[in-house]
């Protein structure tokens, strides 16, 4: 059993879909370990196991799903001959992913970390309480508030408290600035006490009223916006190219087509939408789908066409015929393909965590079994081979989903529509 006493900030566990408070691979190892029981009882899994577990959900999930349609901008001196065109030179070549992004994030001030209602009379009243963790070293700062009708009390406290592993107690400096009240003598006093591993913010006061306490970490120099740059193409978390799955599409900018003057298609088209207005005469539909067909034909056969092959190990396109061809003029395209998502946005999705979960259920589950037949304090043996079932069919389940995918399709369903009429 876990004896440290943990006091939990609700602020950092405030959480949407959109907007989740998981952002790295810590986050979601604390949620495992807090679904398996963690801090009333410890974890028989070593941190590096949970890291791995989660690495192999990301592995399998962006195997089958967790990508994002994009459109690369080609051009011919990019290929290089005999050896393909490298994807990471045609993601740096597209403006779109290439381009730093910079958000400015506004950052809002912290509500009322706790608000109490004070109704002893000059006696002291603890009104807040927090446990000083072995690993916290930095300062904290208070607001504190005491209001009574038309008495308003404010003043804050700066606290550095670090824990002395040498004597096992609370090494605590406490400073108080900035008091105000709104009469001539104060009717309240707040004050701090350090005990053991714990701080105790205390008001005495001479009348009733409220007392409002909001926690803050000290920082001299607050930005009330949070500059982020970054650029699509990019994965931060593994400090490399986000990585193309798949290529689907690869269209050759060209000067033909419909709305340019003195091409087949655009004399096709005027010949056939004003035969009509012309005196019936011209081509028809018919007639345009059969030349249309036609000329498809045609660029089968003289290989006007180019024709592609992905390696996604190699993350090279390789094209025929070779568009480094001294015959050939450079030209600009566009590459459709599918990327993979950055992993800050695929280690928060619901199936790598499930996944994860039920990997370290399984490990869990082998370790407890190293010590099958060993009692324990207080009677009974390690029992595995639940916990092994539970995860085994988590994980069949989970990549069974991932496999054949759900209806309509695997991942995530669209967001539901209404519609009046």
């Amino acid at each position: 059993m876990s004896v440290e006493q943990v006091e939990p900030d609700p602020e950092l566990y405030y959480s949407t879909n959109l907007n989740p408070r998981i952002k790295d691979i810590d986050g979601l190892c604390d949620r495992i370990a807090m679904t398996l029981g963690y801090p009333q009882i410890n974890v028989e899994a070593h941190t590096m196991q949970v890291y791995d577990n989660i690495a192999q959900a990301c592995e399998l999930f962006t195997k089958f799903a967790g990508f994002t349609e994009e459109y690369l901008v080609f051009h011919s001196t990019l290929y290089e001959k005999q050896k393909g065109l490298y994807m990471p030179k045609l993601i740096d070549n597209t403006p779109e992913l290439s381009g730093e992004i910079t958000n400015e994030n506004p950052e809002y001030d912290k509500s009322p970390t706790h608000t109490e209602a004070i109704d002893f009379i000059n006696e002291p009243r603890t009104i807040y309480t927090y446990t000083i963790s072995k690993e916290e070293n930095t300062p904290v700062e208070f607001l504190l508030q005491f209001k009574s009708g038309y008495y308003h009390h404010a003043t804050k406290f700066l606290i550095t408290a670090v824990y002395n592993d040498i004597t096992d107690e609370i090494d605590a400096s406490v400073a108080e600035y900035g008091r105000t009240y709104t009469s001539e003598d104060p009717k309240s006093i707040f004050n701090v006490h350090t005990s053991s591993d714990q701080i105790e913010i205390r008001i005495t006061t001479e009348v009733k009223g409220v007392a409002t306490v909001t926690r803050d970490n000290f920082s001299p120099d607050t930005k009330k916006k949070k500059l982020t740059t970054y650029t699509r193409g990019f994965d931060n978390l593994l400090n490399s190219t986000r990585k193309v799955v798949d290529v689907y599409s690869f269209e050759e900018g060209t000067t033909s087509g419909i709305n340019t003057l003195f091409t087949i298609e655009q004399t096709l088209a005027q010949q056939t939408y004003f035969s009509y207005a012309m005196g019936k005469y011209g081509f028809d539909l018919v007639s345009w789908y059969t030349l249309k067909e036609w000329m498809n034909v045609r660029n089968k056969m003289l290989s006007t066409k180019y024709c592609w092959r992905f390696d996604e190990r190699e993350q090279r396109m390789f094209m025929t015929p070779d568009p480094t061809s001294h015959t050939r003029a450079q030209f600009w395209g566009a590459v459709g393909v599918w990327l993979e998502k950055p992993l800050k946005d695929i280690i928060v999705e619901p199936w790598v965590y499930q996944y994860a979960l039920a990997l370290t259920k399984i490990t869990i589950a082998r370790i407890r079994g190293k010590y099958q037949g060993t009692n324990l304090f207080g009677g009974g043996s390690p029992n595995y081979s639940e916990l092994l079932s539970e995860g085994t069919q988590e994980k069949s389940a989970l990549e069974e989903k991932l496999y054949t995918g759900t209806t309509p399709g695997f991942g995530d369903a669209d967001p539901p529509m209404f519609f009046v009429g």
